[in-house]
């Protein structure tokens, strides 16, 4: 699995992965246009016997952004 070779690879040069702050954002057409199959669902991924959970906005270098790449909760967030 990628997730673990770059686990492995961070390890190599002394770097530890902190879980607690890893966040994984799936964009929307993802599934679509990777595999084809509209109905493909990720629900966590699993790394070693971590599980992250997918969101459907993240915090990225301070901007807000949701998985169609727009900032617009970042907006909303900053017009409060």
């Amino acid at each position: 699995m990628v997730i673990e070779a770059i686990v492995t690879e961070f390890a190599t040069i002394g770097l530890i992965l902190n879980y607690n702050k890893t966040e994984v954002l799936l964009l929307e057409n993802y599934p679509k246009v990777l595999i084809g199959e509209e109905d493909w669902v990720v629900t966590k991924i699993k790394i070693g016997e971590d599980e992250i959970i997918p969101e459907e906005v993240i915090k990225y270098l301070g901007v807000m952004v949701d998985d169609e790449l727009c900032v617009r909760q970042h907006v909303e967030y900053l017009n409060k």
